[in-house]
C-alpha cells in the first residue's frame, strides 16, 4: 500500500504504513547548497540537467508491502550501484530499506529560503537516489517551481508515497513541472496497480505527467512475458500518449539494455548515453509542446 508521511516537527519527519510509524528520519538545513544541489548536474547529464537533491539514499520500498517489495527493483536498483552504494555496502547501504534500519537516508534542505537557481534550463528533483512521490508528498517541490519560473523541473516517482489533493491541486497552477512515473513488467500486480492508480491520478489533476517503462529483453523471453508487457504496454496508452512515454533499457552502471518497444517517436532515454542532445529531455519536450498547443 502506499505510504503516508507527515511532518512531527520542523526538523523531523514521520513515515507511516497504515498508520503506523515504520520510520522517523530528521531533517537537516544547509547554507552550503552543495549539500543538496548539483548546479551542473552528474556525469550523464552534466551540462544539461541539473540535481536537486532535496531527499537522496533511500525509497522505504521495503516497508510498502507490495509484491516484491524485499527486493530492490530489477533485483539490482540503479541507486544500490552508485558509488556512493558501492563505498558503504559492508556498512548496511541498501536503498530498498535505507531509512529504515540504517543512517543514510538524507533529507537536506536550504537554512534559509533560498531556491532561486541561475545556471541550467532543466532541473531533476527529489528522485536522484529516491522517490519524488516523498518529495511531492512532503511539500519540498513547489518552493523550487514556484521561484524559478524560468526553469523545468522533473522528476520520477515510484509512487509509493500519498501526495495529498491540496498538493497536487497547487501544483496543477504552475506550468514548468512534469513528473515522471515508473513501470515495468518486473513489478508486482499490486505494485503497478498503484502506480497506474497515480498515474491517472496526477493527468486527473492536469499535471504533465510521463510514464518511464524500463524494458530487458529477457523479461520478454517467455510468452506469458510477451503477454504482460502487451497488456501493461496497452494499459498505458490508455492512459498517455505514446509522446508521453519514456523508454529505458535497463542498465547495471553505464550499461544499457537495448530497448525493445520504441514508442515514442522522439526516441528513448539514453541512446546518447549522455543528456546533450536527447529529444525527449525527461519530459520537458512534450511539456513545451503541450505549452505550445495550449494545453497547460
Amino acid at each position: 500500500m502506499q505510504l503516508k508521511v507527515q511532518w512531527i516537527t520542523k526538523n523531523q519527519i514521520a513515515i507511516l504504513r497504515a498508520g503506523q510509524v515504520v520510520a522517523a528520519p530528521h531533517v537537516r538545513y544547509f547554507d552550503d547548497r552543495s549539500r543538496y544541489l548539483e548546479t551542473q548536474g552528474n556525469h550523464k547529464t552534466k551540462g544539461v540537467v541539473g540535481m536537486v537533491n532535496c531527499i537522496s539514499n533511500g525509497c522505504f520500498r521495503g516497508v510498502t508491502g507490495f509484491e516484491r517489495c524485499n527486493e530492490p527493483c530489477y533485483n539490482a536498483c540503479y541507486a544500490n550501484n552508485s558509488v556512493f552504494a558501492l563505498k558503504h555496502k559492508w556498512d548496511g547501504f541498501d536503498i530498498t530499506m535505507n531509512g529504515v534500519d540504517n543512517k543514510y537516508f538524507l533529507i537536506n534542505l536550504p537554512a534559509k529560503p533560498n531556491y532561486k537557481l541561475n545556471t541550467l534550463k532543466i532541473y531533476r528533483i527529489g528522485s536522484e537516489s529516491s522517490d519524488m512521490s516523498l518529495a511531492l508528498a512532503l511539500d519540498l517541490v513547489e518552493p523550487w517551481v514556484e521561484a524559478n519560473p524560468d526553469k523545468f523541473f522533473t522528476g520520477i516517482s515510484s509512487d509509493y508515497f500519498y501526495v495529498k489533493a491540496d498538493l497536487l491541486k497547487k501544483l496543477s497552477n504552475y506550468n514548468n513541472l512534469v513528473v515522471g512515473h515508473t513501470i515495468s513488467t518486473w513489478f508486482g500486480d499490486n505494485d503497478l496497480e498503484n502506480r497506474f492508480a497515480q498515474i491517472e491520478r496526477f493527468q486527473d489533476y492536469n499535471i504533465p505527467t510521463m510514464v518511464w517503462i524500463v524494458t530487458k529483453p529477457e523479461w520478454t523471453e517467455t510468452k506469458k512475458g510477451q503477454l504482460r508487457e502487451k497488456k501493461m504496454v496497452k494499459r498505458a496508452l490508455s492512459l498517455v500518449s505514446k509522446h508521453q512515454i519514456i523508454e529505458v533499457g535497463y542498465h547495471h552502471n553505464r550499461h544499457h539494455e537495448p530497448t525493445t518497444l520504441n514508442l515514442n517517436p522522439a526516441g528513448v532515454c539514453c541512446e546518447n548515453g549522455v543528456c546533450q542532445g536527447c529529444g525527449i529531455l525527461c519530459g520537458v519536450k512534450y511539456l513545451l509542446e503541450a505549452r505550445k498547443n495550449g494545453s497547460k
